[in-house]
This record gives structure tokens, C-alpha cells and sequence, in this order.
């Protein structure tokens, strides 16, 4: 039996695992999870991912190009295409007049399994031209081709597009099953007048990480010393994030000061008023292969930096009860580290699902610029957080602050209630692939 993971998640090697730390939170428990519902299956996946991570995981990385591969003058668009005419004959037909790398690859897939976060719609623009139509046609290849295939884990739309909606529509209402991550997507697909019957919410992969995921221990007070953090005093995290900044967009690296002082006014008055100390760090990083491989600083950690260099100017705050991790670390390390906080401020979703699951009281800024977040309202209501949440366009996050913190003991009782249910609807999503594996001799 032959599982292949595939969708607008497939990007270059490494991003998944030394880029966004939410990333790793989801493939992590996507693979130990699929292995553990098809224990005989071997998996295999268009996501470009380390020999390490292959061995440990018990996965193997197909050639990227198989899906999507930047090609100039549209070429992986033409023969996305192709293969869309190649399966839409067969499926007339019975015959397989021609055939590509995916479509052989296709052809032993006994269920196709498509997480792709909340790319799935006008999110997808920054992963590269065509990607979503692309992503569209390859499902639908393997639709035709009578390959069960399951759209897993996500959190589809927006579609503002008329024209790919239209597409959209026709690829999503022949998904052999849909399984949502959170519930507001299905309210929003439904909006577009898709047909969601065969469309169940569940819950995020991301949920299930833990220290059992963990491929080494972490040692969380030799980080402290290394960064000159106190190692006995209780701490505040603070993930910042060019999300959470007014207008522009995600990718800005040049920011103006002024776009940092809701930011400081949080941490001055979390400071000043409560006496609390905060850790300000990055949850997104980067990497270089040359003259070998190493893990680097990203846009992230600019903004960090720039928020510490904000209230240095300001001057209205003790800056020793202040501090920035400058190091670069692995996922699972800054996982372990969000889980020793107290409470947890996070411009990163995968952030704040972190703290959540591991029971810390955690305020998430809503995406300040791009895309409509709805994932975050989905994900925050399934623990009965979201009015936790600073909206959209809401600059005075002391105000939100301080409502986590008058509630912040009710917040744990209550994470700890709902938690059991959250991680059991995860697993039960894994467990209902097992329905819809393609039967021996059954190609249709």
C-alpha cells in the first residue's frame, strides 16, 4: 500500500522544516500519525524534507518537480494541463494514452492526502505564479484517475477570484472526503455556494505535538544562560511577527518605528504595571547551504530586534526586565521553550497553538495586513478562546492584555477542559482515512 502526501505545502527543500516552527508542529504528527493508522503503508511526499528527517519519520521525498518546480514561460501550468487531458480521457475512455512522472506515480497511490494549511485560495500568492491552479488540476488528475483523494488538515479560502471559485468548486465537491482542521472554513466554503456534504471539521495535526516528537532533548536552561535570560524567574514570551504590524504586508523587512508602538505599549505596561518580564523572540527563521548548511536569521527576528531597539528609544521601560533571544533554534527547542512561559503574546498562529497546548495563557494578534486570517478565529473557538483574540485593524492590545490576565487562571481551567477533546478530534481525523483507502483492483 502506497500513501502520497502532496499540495500547496510542497515547497523547496527545507522550508518546512527550517522555516516557520508551526510547519514542523504539523508534518511532525502528520507522519507519526499516518504511519501509526497504516503501519504497512510506505509514504511518500512531494514536501522536500531532510534525509534526517525522512529516516526519522519513515518518509521519502519524490522529486518536488513531479508537482510544482518555478518553471519559466508557465511550463508547470502546461503540463498540469496535460495531465488533466491525459486523466479526463481516461476517465472517457479506460485508456491511458500518455503519461508524466505524477501520473506513474499516481497510478500506484493507493490515497492521496492533500494538507495545505490555509494556502488553499488567495493565500497561495506568495508560493509562486499559478500555484493554485496548478495545485487544482494535479487533484483533479488523480480524481480522474479513480485515486482516492482526501483534502486533509486545512483550512481552504478565501476565493475571491469568480473564475478559479469556479474551478475550485468542481475540484473540492469531488474530494472523496474533506477534513477540516477547524469550522470556520466549511462556514466560508458554504458562503460560495460549494456543496460541504461531505466536508467534517476536526482538528489541527499541530495539536498533537509534544515532547514525544521531540528527535532530542531539550536542555531549556542552558538556552536561558546561553541568552542571558533569568533561569528561575517566571516569563512572558512574546513572538513578533511582521503580521502583527499596521498595513504593508508579511514580507515588508523595512518597517518604521511607528509601526512598533502598540507592541511596546503591551510589554511597557506588562512591565510597569504587573512587573512581569518578557522574552521577545522570532518563530520563523531561515537557512543557507553554503559553504554548508546552517540555520540563519529571518525577517522575524528584524522585527524583534527593532521592537527592543523601539523601547530602548522610548525609555519608559526597564529594559532589564526585558530580553530577545538571538540565538537560532530548532523548532522543537523554541516548542519546549513557549511551554515553560507563563503567558504568551503570538503574531504566529502555530505559536500560539504551542502555548495552548501546552496550557499557557496565550493572546494571539489577529493578521494585521494581507489576507483575512480566518484560521485563527477557527482554531482559537475550538478552546473557547477567541474573544482572546485582537482583531483585525485593533491597535490597543493593553486592553486585550489585560483581559488575559484578569481570566488568566479561568484560561488554563479551561484550555485543560477542552485540550482532551481538540487532540481527540485530531486523532480521529487520521483514523477516518483509514475508510477511504483505494480497495485492490478498484481504479474508479
Amino acid at each position: 500500500m502506497k500513501v502520497l502526501v502532496t499540495g500547496l505545502g510542497s515547497l523547496q527543500w527545507g522550508r518546512l522544516e527550517y522555516g516557520n516552527k508551526g510547519n514542523y508542529y504539523i508534518i511532525a504528527p502528520v507522519f507519526h500519525h499516518l504511519h501509526r493508522v497504516f503501519p504497512e503503508a510506505e509514504i511518500i511526499t512531494t514536501f522536500q524534507l531532510s534525509d534526517e528527517f525522512q529516516t526519522l519519520a519513515n518518509v521519502t521525498s519524490i522529486p518536488l518537480s513531479q508537482y510544482f518546480s518555478w518553471r519559466e514561460n508557465e511550463e508547470d501550468l502546461k503540463e498540469a494541463l496535460q495531465e488533466y487531458a491525459i486523466a479526463e480521457l481516461y476517465r472517457n475512455t479506460g485508456v491511458l494514452t500518455a503519461t508524466t512522472p505524477f501520473i506513474e506515480t499516481l497510478k500506484e497511490t493507493d490515497l492521496l492526502i492533500i494538507p495545505c494549511g490555509d494556502m488553499w485560495g488567495d493565500n497561495r500568492d506568495s508560493t509562486g505564479v499559478n500555484r493554485l491552479i496548478v495545485d487544482l488540476l494535479k487533484n483533479a488528475t488523480a480524481q480522474k484517475l479513480g485515486v482516492p483523494t482526501v483534502f486533509f488538515a486545512s483550512s481552504p479560502g478565501p476565493i475571491d477570484d469568480l473564475e478559479m471559485r469556479s474551478v475550485a468548486k468542481d475540484v473540492y465537491e469531488n474530494f472523496t472526503a474533506v477534513i477540516n482542521r477547524e469550522s470556520v472554513s466549511k462556514e466560508l466554503i458554504a458562503s460560495y455556494g460549494f456543496d460541504v456534504s461531505n466536508t467534517v471539521n476536526r482538528a489541527c495535526p499541530a495539536w498533537l505535538f509534544s515532547s514525544e516528537l521531540y528527535p532530542e532533548a531539550v536542555d531549556l536552561k542552558k538556552l536561558k544562560t546561553d541568552e542571558g535570560i533569568p533561569t528561575e524567574e517566571s516569563l512572558v514570551g512574546f513572538i513578533v511577527t511582521t503580521n502583527s504590524l499596521p498595513e504593508g504586508s508579511f514580507s515588508d523587512w523595512e518597517r518604521a518605528d511607528d509601526d512598533f508602538i502598540s507592541l511596546a505599549e503591551l510589554v511597557e505596561y506588562a512591565v510597569n504595571e504587573r512587573d512581569e518580564t518578557f522574552v521577545l523572540f522570532s518563530h520563523s527563521d531561515g537557512f543557507k547551504l553554503e559553504p554548508s548548511f546552517h540555520m540563519v536569521h529571518w525577517r522575524d527576528y528584524k522585527m524583534v530586534s527593532q521592537l527592543y531597539d523601539v523601547l530602548e528609544k522610548r525609555g519608559i521601560v526597564n529594559m532589564n526586565k526585558v530580553f530577545k533571544i538571538d540565538g537560532v533554534y530548532q523548532p522543537w527547542v523554541v516548542h519546549s521553550f513557549i511551554g515553560s512561559l507563563t503567558k504568551l503574546v503570538s503574531g504566529k498562529l502555530h505559536g500560539a497553538v504551542a502555548g495552548m497546548e501546552q496550557l499557557v495563557p496565550t493572546l494571539p494578534i489577529d493578521f494585521q495586513n494581507g489576507p483575512v486570517a480566518h484560521k485563527i478565529q477557527g482554531m482559537f473557538a475550538m478552546v473557547d478562546m477567541r474573544e482572546y483574540i485582537v482583531p483585525r485593524g485593533e491597535r490597543d492590545f493593553v486592553s486585550y492584555y489585560k483581559r488575559l490576565c484578569l481570566n488568566e487562571e479561568k484560561i488554563r481551567e479551561t484550555l485543560a477542559k477542552k485540550l482532551p477533546n481538540v487532540q481527540s478530534l485530531a486523532i480521529d481525523a487520521f483514523d477516518m482515512l483509514r475508510s477511504y483507502i483505494r480497495k485492490p483492483g478498484n481504479n474508479n
